[in-house]
């Protein structure tokens, strides 16, 4: 029997044969508070949205605004942690049924959405846990080798899930994380292909796309659970509306907007985070003057001190990992 101790950021599991031993350290034992969560319902201002169409003195273009306001999609916290346990429930008893060990990532950063969404949906993981969970920060994994990667194949993990509150382009999952761990395969020659089980509520038909085109340019598996396909501007609006942007305002809602309004952006928003203006209209965003302080974000929370502790155990092991070989 040999025993195998991998160690990162904020968990540490013991491989036995096929047996592993899940401790997360620096957050148990929390009380419930410990976990930052947004407090207030972010409705828009409907007198603001009201003021925005009626200072239009373009009758098509008032009808193009109104439109855009009937189709704010305004996801409440309560809503949000619903459609999050459907999924990751979903995606934790699919590999439980296929008796399949994964990796649970992160961000490659600390204070992100895909570590918060872990802790606000950890009753999905009781009877699943993961083998390993971690921070994944693609450069320093290939300064060092790539160990952690090599170790988790070692032990027959080939399969990776990524939770996340949402994916509008889906470039950062797919650039940061995807995308290294496939090269990885392909550098190793490997016969066996990763897999990736997604779990993220609301998605956009881009970010669908970009899934469909890893599965056929890699010919590996990735499995999406969502709840719901945020629509963009371009979906919302129809063909005759956009030509009418175009023809009298060169495709901007405003008379004194120089550029375009970008379609690639929805106009669905939570209380815990409204994106930047490449995910959530910055026109809609500008007008009812919409923000919401991301609540993994608070640098006054113990919740974020705790989380800078953990990542800089996960870098000073990687670092050290790194040392250790040129030693």
């Amino acid at each position: 029997m040999t025993t195998d101790v991998l160690i990162n950021n904020f968990v540490s599991f013991v491989v036995t044969s096929n047996k592993m031993n899940f401790e997360s350290p620096n957050f148990d034992n929390k009380d419930s508070n410990f976990i930052p969560v947004p407090l207030e319902d972010l409705k828009f201002d409907n007198q603001k949205a009201k003021s925005w169409i009626e200072a239009e003195t373009d009758l098509d273009i008032k009808a193009i605004k109104t439109k855009i306001i009937e189709n704010i999609q305004h996801i409440t916290f309560a809503e949000f942690q619903v459609n999050a346990q459907q999924v990751i429930a979903e995606a934790t008893t699919e590999l439980a049924n296929k008796n399949q060990k994964y990796a649970l990532l992160f961000d490659y950063k600390p204070h992100s959405s895909k570590r918060w969404m872990y802790e606000i949906n950890k009753n999905c993981f009781t009877e699943n846990p993961p083998a390993i969970a971690s921070y994944f920060t693609p450069s320093w994994e290939k300064m060092s080798g790539n160990d952690r990667l090599r170790r988790m194949i070692e032990n027959d993990i080939n399969t990776f899930l990524i939770c996340d509150d949402g994916a509008y382009s889906g470039e950062q999952i797919v650039n940061r994380l995807i995308d290294p761990i496939i090269k990885f395969y392909e550098t190793e020659g490997l016969k066996q292909k990763p897999k990736f089980v997604l779990a993220i509520p609301f998605v956009t038909n881009r970010f669908l796309k970009l899934v469909d085109d890893i599965k056929t340019k890699y010919g590996c598996e990735v499995e999406t659970h969502i709840s719901l396909v945020m629509p963009t501007l371009a979906e919302i609006l129809s063909l005759e509306e956009k030509e009418i942007l175009n023809q009298k305002r060169n495709g901007a809602l405003e008379l004194n907007k120089d550029e375009p309004a970008y379609l690639g952006a929805t106009l669905t928003y939570f209380d815990h985070r409204v994106a930047d203006d490449h995910s959530f209209s910055g026109e809609v965003q500008s007008v009812l003057e919409l923000s919401a302080n991301k609540p993994y974000s608070d640098e006054r929370s113990e919740y974020f001190i705790t989380e800078d502790d953990e990542f800089r155990t996960y870098k000073n092991t990687i670092y050290s990992d790194e040392i250790g070989k040129k030693n």
